[in-house]
């Protein structure tokens, strides 16, 4: 459940106030790395910290109150700072959630972060996410009416409280909004795709219904997704194979590729690497929040759809030659 949430979070910004100083050191075993950042909830780094020779992450730096994240380069944790705060982490990263402990002054506020992500993950996301719109919608509210209670009994920084307050009520917004997109994805087999309309990266606008009357294959993948790119070849080959053939409804095949992508310059460079030489490529540089992969309820990659001719979609997440296989059916 942590990942579904953290989804949400990463969505919010931070609640800014004025410029303090705060110290931050951590002791972490089987670290992940020699590195921690800390980032605002926008993902900007604010703060590198290396470990030095004992083996210790030690710093003191400039930072706004409000909501951070700690990132170790594979796994994230909650933070909030505020002017004056002097922690020390102790944690195991074999273990990660589960072993943070913080100790000195915003210590309260940070365990009661440690805590909340621990009892996120008790909840089951896939059999949330499988109950029926009634259901769905009572497990939510419970969730946060039981979220908001346990906050307002902790009696933490009023900072921090009406912080929190904004970040349940518009996680469990987001995870509502989230699940209405993935009722409506599940419909779409042998539906009308959604529609969606871009800049395309070599310029002009590519809007999807540009397309009918060919077969298009649409694509969400990122560059930094290793199985994305892993099945780039197979992409290709069924693009250099169907491009030009004529199928039984529809002249031609094209490939539209979605990216999740926020550097435009390593998504460019991904393209010319892996030979994607198809025209239709396109991103808003929202990351998760793009607003075609939000439209498909994605929440992993790759994901993709191939529609008719007419707009339709005939099959969805095609993998290795399966792509191949469903374009020769339709040519029969």
């Amino acid at each position: 459940m942590k990942k579904l949430f953290f989804f949400f979070t990463l969505m919010l910004t931070a609640v800014g106030f004025a410029q303090g100083k705060v110290h931050f050191r951590a002791e972490i075993a089987n670290r992940n790395g020699d590195v921690i950042y800390i980032n605002t909830m926008s993902n900007k780094t604010i703060k590198e910290i290396k470990v030095n020779d004992k083996g210790v992450f030690d710093a003191s730096f400039e930072a706004a109150d409000g909501d951070y994240m700690m990132y170790d380069g594979v796994e994230y944790a909650q933070l909030f700072l505020k002017d004056g705060y002097d922690l020390s982490l102790k944690m195991d990263a074999a273990q990660f959630d589960e072993s943070i402990v913080f100790k000195g002054k915003g210590e309260a506020e940070n365990n009661f972060l440690a805590q909340s992500t621990i009892l996120d993950e008790k909840l089951d996301p896939n059999a949330l996410l499988a109950l029926d719109q009634e259901a769905f919608t009572k497990a939510v509210d419970q969730k946060q009416q039981g979220d908001l209670e346990r906050l307002e009994k902790a009696k933490l920084d009023p900072k921090f409280t009406e912080s929190q307050k904004q970040s349940i009520v518009q996680n469990l917004m987001g995870l509502k909004q989230y699940y209405n997109q993935k009722q409506a994805a599940n419909k779409l087999s042998g539906g009308a795709s959604a529609t969606f309309e871009y800049e395309n990266h070599k310029g002009g606008k590519t809007k999807l219904e540009d397309l009918r009357g060919k077969y298009v294959y649409i694509d969400v993948w990122a560059t930094w997704c290793g199985p994305c790119r892993a099945e780039n070849p197979a992409v290709v080959a069924a693009y250099n194979k169907y491009h030009a053939l004529n199928f039984k409804n529809g002249k031609g095949f094209e490939i539209l590729s979605v990216s999740l992508d926020q550097n435009e310059v390593a998504w460019v460079k991904a393209i010319e690497k892996d030979k994607l030489v198809w025209l239709y490529h396109v991103s808003d540089l929202q990351g998760w929040s793009n607003a075609a992969a939000m439209r498909y309820g994605v929440n992993s990659i790759p994901t993709n759809v191939l529609v008719d001719a007419n707009g339709i979609i005939v099959a969805k997440n095609l993998r290795g030659e399966a792509l191949e296989k469903a374009l020769e059916a339709q040519l029969k």
